[in-house]
């Protein structure tokens, strides 16, 4: 996020007045700055002011008097009234929107409001935003500084943003007033909270075939970049493997000689309906959830495609389903609108895809359905052959969209790709290049195809 800008000239563009400086953001990650009251000195100058206070009652000479007025005058500004500015303090946050799109930016303004108008003491404010959504916690806060001297309000706008996708929460903002000599400061937490919404980007555009193709041969798949099947079986057969159900075995390729061989799917069927999953196995994406980020964009862009295209479409996540549409309804706002919500409260488990999720009958199962699962855990190979197993067992298929940020399949990319798909899992993969955020998901894009 980047707090670039002046406070006071966003504030006087909304039609504000202010007394803050630029409002800075303060580095990720580290605990803000705290001001405090310097309990130390403020010993020290008691002690002087009795002593001084002392020597005037016993001697009463000028250079007695001067001290303990000098000491009695620090103690009025810099004690007395910080304090009493503090009383009555309040402040307001508003946000220029509850609810924003991956990579915007959206403008926070905080309004402080003062029961008296005291000069000579200044006021800090600390706002902090906290994507509740992350692995790791990844607070974000601002900070800016004034001298309000005959003013009863003021204020500060600070930018949040580029946002990445996420639920951010917004607790009390942090008021503290202090004196000139910076011995005394009042903290005072004031403000409702606030909760802002970034929902995942969704990309419009799709690529060609032939730059599919051609990633997934790099990774092993052969030109065809298709089903994974041994040249000779078709694109809707793989090599039997033990305990496939006798049903989907093509018993006429058997009675050719040319071995055992199961069906995929039913030949000549279209799908009738697309589950599109992600998987929310946190490991494999790391702490910054970048990788996290793009697959979860990549699979709505590919659920709201599918819909467009008249296709029925249901999104699997975590613990929750959502039926983005039936067949030949097209995707409605309404519905994508609360899809897109539920993706962005998504947050990574320890559990993920499961074939058990799966296994219950009339959840997704069902003859002619393509389950496609969006992915950064492309070394996992159990789990997801289990998973490959009881679609098929209900007639389904499985596919898998490896998401990657290596640039060039790996050896171990290259193996792995062909052990899928010679267990008849149809698995393609999408690099993304450049820098996290919606520019990254873009320029991935051009490198493979969804639909």
């Amino acid at each position: 996020m980047s707090g670039r800008g002046s406070g006071w000239q966003a504030a006087e563009r909304r039609g504000g007045r202010s007394g803050y400086g630029p409002v800075r953001p303060i580095a990720d990650g580290k605990p803000p700055g705290r001001y405090i009251t310097r309990w130390a000195a403020w010993t020290v100058i008691a002690a002087a002011f009795c002593v001084s206070a002392g020597a005037v009652v016993m001697r009463g000479g000028a250079l007695e008097w001067f001290a303990a007025a000098l000491l009695a005058g620090i103690g009025l500004t810099s004690g007395l009234l910080p304090a009493v500015a503090a009383i009555g303090l309040k402040a307001e946050r508003k946000l220029g929107a509850e609810v924003a799109e991956a990579g915007q930016q959206v403008w926070a303004t905080v309004k402080l409001k003062r029961k008296w108008t005291i000069p000579f003491v200044w006021v800090a404010v600390q706002d902090e935003a906290d994507n509740v959504t992350r692995a790791c916690p990844s607070p974000v806060r601002f900070g800016g500084v004034a001298l309000p001297m005959t003013e009863k309000e003021t204020s500060a706008a600070y930018p949040l943003g580029p946002l990445k996708r996420g639920l951010y929460e917004f607790g009390p903002v942090t008021v503290t007033v202090g004196d000139w000599l910076g011995l005394t400061a009042v903290r005072r937490k004031s403000g409702d909270r606030a909760e802002l919404a970034v929902l995942p980007a969704i990309q419009d555009g799709e690529t060609s075939r032939e730059q599919r193709r051609r990633i997934t041969a790099e990774a092993g798949g052969g030109e065809t970049g298709g089903h994974g099947a041994d040249p000779g079986s078709g694109p809707e057969r793989r090599p039997y493997r033990e305990g496939d159900s006798l049903r989907s075995i093509d018993f006429r390729t058997a009675a050719r000689g040319l071995g055992l061989y199961t069906k995929l799917r039913p030949n000549g069927h279209v799908p009738e309906r697309t589950v599109i999953a992600i998987d929310t196995y946190g490991k494999p994406y790391g702490a910054d959830g970048r990788l996290f980020d793009s697959c979860i964009s990549l699979a709505i862009s590919a659920a709201v495609r599918r819909g467009r295209n008249g296709g029925a479409v249901t999104a699997a996540a975590g613990d929750w389903t959502y039926e983005l549409c039936k067949g030949g309804e097209g995707v409605t706002e309404a519905r994508l609108s609360e899809l897109l919500h539920l993706a962005a409260g998504l947050r990574t488990d320890d559990g993920g895809v499961k074939a058990e999720a799966f296994a219950h009958e009339g959840a997704f199962a069902g003859q002619g359905v393509t389950v496609r699962v969006f992915t950064g855990d492309w070394q996992a190979g159990r789990r997801w052959e289990e998973l490959a197993d009881v679609l098929l067992e209900a007639g389904s298929s499985l596919e898998l969209i490896a998401v990657t940020e290596s640039a060039v399949p790996s050896f171990a990319m290259r193996e792995r790709h062909n052990v899928l798909e010679s267990q008849g899992i149809r698995t393609s993969w999408i690099y993304l290049g450049g820098d996290a955020g919606v520019s990254g998901l873009r320029e991935g894009a051009d490198f493979y195809a969804i639909g």
